[in-house]
């Protein structure tokens, strides 16, 4: 898991400098990065300062070289997990003074394992509560699938899958939609950056 706070614009007079060599940077080295671990999940997650194209609502703001960093990473083999189970859900993880929303905040999961991401969303009550100026976003990522080894559990509460806890047993552990699960079960709680 990558963690990332990409900066602002900056002031006046360095005007994105900072922003453009830190994006190129991070362009640069996300295909590294998928390759170094090409059989597990890579996630890259934080506060990129970028929107996507078609963001709801527009902002002309941005110019193509921010687009076109968003668009580095579906590039470099990973997928964004919220566009991937909300395709057409307008959500902002950070506001203006002016009210007008961004999301800013994004998720990415290596395109193999996209499969996986059984949520991915933006909660504002922190942000709402004042004790940051983000949304924060979780992740819940589910096991491996291993052919003729998994099965919906009884309950519908997610899949099953087996996996060793020694050389002689092994044990079969459902995901679980409850938060306190979630925390066990290893999901990616990501809170954004407190600066702007």
């Amino acid at each position: 898991m990558l963690g990332l706070y990409v900066p602002s614009r900056g002031p006046k007079e360095q005007r994105n400098v900072a922003k453009r060599a830190f994006q190129e940077a991070v362009t640069e080295s996300l295909p590294r990065l998928r390759a170094a671990f090409p059989d597990m999940p890579v996630i890259v997650a934080g506060d990129l300062n970028v929107i996507e194209r078609g963001h709801q609502p527009p902002h002309k703001v941005f110019g193509n070289w921010e687009y076109d960093f968003y668009d580095s990473f579906q590039a470099a083999g990973l997928t964004d997990a919220f566009r991937h189970l909300h395709p057409d859900e307008v959500a902002h993880s950070w506001f203006g003074r002016s009210g007008n929303g961004f999301r800013f905040d994004h998720l990415f999961v290596s395109t193999p394992h996209a499969e996986r991401v059984l949520g991915c969303d933006y909660h504002q009550e922190a942000r709402e509560a004042g004790l940051t100026d983000h949304a924060v976003m979780t992740l819940r990522l589910g096991p491996a699938v291993h052919p003729g080894r998994t099965g919906r559990s009884p309950s519908g509460g997610g899949w099953l899958t087996a996996g060793r806890r020694s050389d002689r047993t092994s044990a079969f552990r459902p995901t679980s939609p409850e938060p306190q699960a979630l925390a066990r079960q290893g999901s990616m709680h990501c809170a954004p950056s407190e600066n702007r």
